[in-house]
This record gives structure tokens, C-alpha cells and sequence, in this order.
């Protein structure tokens, strides 16, 4: 439990910094997302030399759940900055909402132990009470933004199946350097080759914000491998709440 929570306040700080940290950057979403990958696979490399932990890797299964983890990890980055170049995170409120709801979703489709009906239904009902609370306090518009934010969260939502998974072959620290270099290595190459500038100078603000980034993945691993998916998720419907509440008051 205390894994999750720690993710969920991680993650929700950690949101808000990096918003502020791109805004300030004045750089495109391409630029600032390659940027970011390369900064946390630099500051986990030095640590993974003593904390590297992985068994039974080499594996045709392993190898096709890893590929679906890095594709839909690349896929909810890219959208999510792309949606949220040129707007606040507080007009996302009830799209940010959805990747909880998408979690479960995903974990009681597709990974039978999951499908606790107590931890399932609650889950569920404090994911749905708390979209229709912020459904009803803000008038829902359609737009690209939204849309894209819609899809990073569909993204989010499905990944956490491969993550579940792959954590009985790779410690959560192990799991998490490894999405990030591949997610690295895919959209450095498919921008470069389209001839974009893919790096910026980034301020300690930017590093920060990384910091936190890696403390809540690495947490809600830990959360996903200890307590379960589901479980992980109704406990991290605390970082929406976190996250618009500090986006509202910055």
C-alpha cells in the first residue's frame, strides 16, 4: 500500500513540475519528450550497474509483452505532450481521469487474477464517481487536445498489462530503465529521420521533474508486483486529485 501511495503523490507532483518545466522550455512536444527520455535513462544508468535484477529474459514471451510495453509506453508519452504543448493540465481534468478507469479495465480483461469483484468494484465506482464529479463541473468539449489525451490514456490503461506480466522476469527498477531506453531509441530514430531537432538544453527544473517521474513508475511497480493492479490503481485515484489541485494553484 505504502508503494502506491508514495506513486500517486510522486506522480502527481511530478505532473505538474514537468508541465511548468516544458512551458518553460519554450521547445515543441518532439524536442522536450526526446529530451526527457535520454535524461532518465542517463540518471537511472549509474544505479542500474548495482540495482540490474532480471531472470528468464529470453524469451519469445518476454520478448512480445516487452515490445507491447515500449510501443504503448512511446505511444501515451507522445500523445499526452503533444496534448498538453499548449494547454493547462487543469483542462484535461476529466480525460486525466479515464486512465485509472482504463487500468482496471485492461487487468480484469486480460489477467484473471486480478478480478478480485471487491477491490474490481470498488475501484471502478470511485474511478466513475470522481469523472462524473468533474464531468459535471466542466462543460466537455471535443477537440485534438482531448482527443489526444483520450488515447494516452487508453495507452496507460493497457499497458499496465505487459507491466504485470513482465514483472516475474524484471525487478520494477530493472523493467522501468528498460521501457525508457527502447521508448528512447524508438522516437529518437523516428524523429531524426524525419529531420526534426530532437534535443534542447534542459534546466534543473526539467531534472527534477524526472526525478519524480522515475519515483513513481519505479513505485507503482513495486505497488503492481506487491498488491496487484487493481488494488495499485484505487489507490493511485488520489494523484488526479494532486495533480489538479497543484496545476489549479501554479
Amino acid at each position: 500500500m505504502l508503494y502506491a501511495l508514495l506513486s500517486s503523490l510522486f506522480s502527481g507532483v511530478g505532473m505538474v513540475i514537468d508541465k511548468g518545466a516544458m512551458a518553460n522550455a519554450k521547445v515543441n512536444y518532439v524536442r522536450y519528450l526526446t529530451t526527457t527520455l535520454l535524461l532518465i535513462t542517463l540518471i537511472m544508468l549509474p544505479f542500474i550497474l548495482f540495482l540490474w535484477d532480471v531472470q528468464n529474459i529470453f524469451t519469445l514471451e518476454v520478448g512480445l509483452l516487452l515490445s507491447a510495453l515500449v510501443v504503448l509506453g512511446a505511444l501515451a508519452n507522445l500523445l499526452y505532450y503533444h496534448a498538453i504543448e499548449h494547454h493547462k493540465l487543469s483542462s484535461f481534468e476529466p480525460y486525466l481521469l479515464l486512465a485509472p478507469l482504463f487500468s482496471v479495465l485492461a487487468a480484469v480483461t486480460f489477467l484473471p487474477f486480478e478480478r478480485n469483484p471487491v477491490l474490481v468494484l470498488a475501484a471502478v465506482v470511485a474511478g466513475v464517481a470522481i469523472l462524473l464529479f468533474n464531468v459535471k463541473k466542466h462543460h466537455l468539449v471535443i477537440t485534438k487536445g482531448s482527443a489526444l489525451m483520450v488515447g494516452s490514456a487508453l495507452c496507460y490503461g493497457l499497458s499496465v498489462v505487459p507491466t504485470k506480466l513482465l514483472l516475474d522476469s524484471f525487478s520494477p527498477f530493472s523493467l522501468y530503465f528498460i521501457r525508457i531506453a527502447c521508448m528512447f531509441l524508438i522516437v529518437f530514430l523516428l524523429f531524426k529521420a524525419r529531420g526534426k531537432q530532437v534535443f534542447f538544453k534542459p534546466k534543473l527544473r526539467v531534472v527534477v521533474a524526472n526525478i519524480f517521474t522515475i519515483c513513481a513508475f519505479v513505485f507503482s511497480y513495486f505497488a503492481f508486483a506487491v498488491i496487484g493492479v487493481v488494488h495499485t490503481v484505487l489507490l493511485l485515484s488520489l494523484q488526479p486529485i494532486i495533480v489538479l489541485s497543484l496545476s489549479a494553484l501554479l
